[in-house]
């Protein structure tokens, strides 16, 4: 046989069902469990690798992002007709929860572009006007229009305003398809540390077994809530550690993936954190502390919400959100695929992913709750840092204007050439301070000529205060400081 043919096996094992072969090629042949969010499958390379565990981190308070991920995560494979393990107290009410596909949603309203919804309602194909198409530059008429998300994809929309039918939960609960293993502490245990490593450890015996009889031509979904809030027996961050690492060593050769989900205080700190909060010292324990979770999993995102803060939603509309990721599945590689692959992440130096910034460096990510879907987005402001339309008038509400900033307004040619003269500097309610020599080319006077600088006036005419009113000012907007009215 040549040297050069490539050689095969006989007979390849199928995939699971419900999975996606990777997109870079690997010995042995990696699957790809799709999360539910295609924008999500997008910054992982096409899906969660089989035999990985990721993790949410939601640090705001207000909001439980994790919890709408962990119900696309049940109920995707739900729909694959996979198996599902929710861990965790009231895992009922997530699966009750878990979004549908929407049967009746026509082929039209599937189309491909930006994830954001009704954005392009009562809006017509520019392609069917015919004659009555705008004109535009040559150069521009092939371009596509600028995308921030990714498409539907092909596997069937979750849609939010459905839920999974309760007979549908009650027949897979029945098949002992979507399992549960609730918290219950085991008897005769003293000490809140042992309380929590008691739970921990029964959990993963019972995970175990389950893996023992676990068939792997079929897929595993497990999802831990909430892992280390006080119906865990509030457990040390070591406790915590060490149960990510049990349980990863579980599934890595089995075809079982794992989503944990952190509450919102182990988001930003470590549970035995006591040091004031907004301290130095507390600043460098809490990066330390995601750095650790970072890498205790195969992949880590954080969804930080607007919850906390009230000024950041009307910046960054319509995101609800901003998205931050620490680690990438890396299973087989030495780089994550998603590097080459991925579209929001605009890492990729492909050109199908120039119109989303592909090559030209890591994008920026948020998400938003739509009306059907959750989805993330690449992160753009509009103009005028993003303001909808160009401000051409003072604001009506001059609360939230500054009051005492006042920067120079923009002059005409004519008023800029200084010619010759003398020029006082004065301040307002005081006398001239100072002159400046006339210019050496002697020629005419610049009377009239004036302009403010932070409170300093220059004037050429008198030395009388006057007021010019609103419209030869300049100020800044509190709610956005790198904006100015003018």
């Amino acid at each position: 046989m040549p040297s050069f043919v490539k050689r095969t096996t006989a007979s390849s094992n199928a995939p699971p069902a419900g999975t996606t072969p990777a997109l870079s090629t690997s010995i042995p042949p990696l699957y790809l469990a799709p999360t539910g969010i295609p924008s999500l499958d997008d910054i992982f390379g096409g899906g969660m690798p089989l035999g990985n565990v990721w993790m949410v981190l939601t640090p705001d308070r207000h909001t439980n992002w994790s919890r709408i991920v962990e119900r696309y995560w049940t109920a995707r494979g739900l729909v694959d007709g996979q198996k599902g393990l929710v861990v965790g107290e009231k895992g009922e009410d997530i699966v009750r929860g878990c979004m549908w596909l929407d049967e009746a949603r026509s082929e039209s309203s599937a189309r491909a572009g930006s994830e954001s919804e009704g954005e392009e309602a009562g809006l017509k194909d520019v392609s069917a006007l015919g004659e009555n198409r705008p004109k535009i530059a040559w150069r521009y008429d092939g371009m596509k229009k600028f995308e921030t998300g990714i498409g539907k994809g092909d596997r069937g929309e979750l849609n939010l305003l459905k839920t999974i039918p309760q007979s549908t939960i009650s027949s897979m609960e029945k098949q002992k398809i979507q399992r549960y293993i609730p918290l219950d502490p085991p008897n005769n245990i003293a000490g809140s540390s042992s309380l929590a490593w008691s739970i921990m450890s029964s959990v993963l015996s019972q995970i175990q077994a389950l893996l023992h009889t676990h068939n792997d031509s079929q897929v595993l979904r497990i999802t831990v809530h909430n892992l280390g809030d006080i119906f865990w027996g509030s457990p040390s961050s070591a406790q915590i550690l060490r149960f990510i690492h049990s349980l990863r060593s579980m599934v890595r050769d089995r075809s079982a993936s794992v989503l944990v989900a952190m509450p919102a205080d182990l988001s930003r700190s470590p549970p035995t954190s006591a040091r004031r909060e907004g301290s130095d010292e507390s600043a460098s324990s809490s990066r330390e502390w995601i750095k650790q979770l970072a890498w205790s999993v195969d992949a880590c995102i954080e969804l930080k919400g607007f919850g906390d803060d009230p000024t950041l939603p009307p910046v960054f509309h319509p995101l609800h959100g901003l998205l931050t990721v620490h680690s990438l599945p890396t299973t087989h590689h030495v780089l994550p695929p998603s590097y080459k692959h991925s579209s929001l992440l605009g890492l990729s130096t492909s050109t199908s992913t120039a119109g989303r910034g592909g090559g030209a460096g890591e994008n920026n990510l948020g998400f938003r709750l739509g009306r059907k879907r959750f989805s993330v987005e690449t992160v753009h402001l509009g103009i005028e840092g993003g303001q909808g339309e160009r401000r051409t008038e003072p604001v009506p509400d001059t609360s939230l204007l500054s009051a005492g900033i006042e920067r120079p307004a923009q002059q005409t040619s004519h008023e800029t050439k200084l010619q010759s003269g003398q020029v006082d500097i004065t301040t307002p309610g005081q006398k001239p301070s100072m002159s400046v020599p006339p210019d050496v080319s002697g020629k005419s006077d610049i009377s009239g000529v004036k302009k403010r600088v932070k409170g300093v006036r220059f004037s050429a005419a008198d030395d009388t205060p006057r007021d010019d009113g609103p419209e030869g000012r300049v100020k800044i907007r509190h709610d956005q400081m790198d904006l100015y009215e003018f």
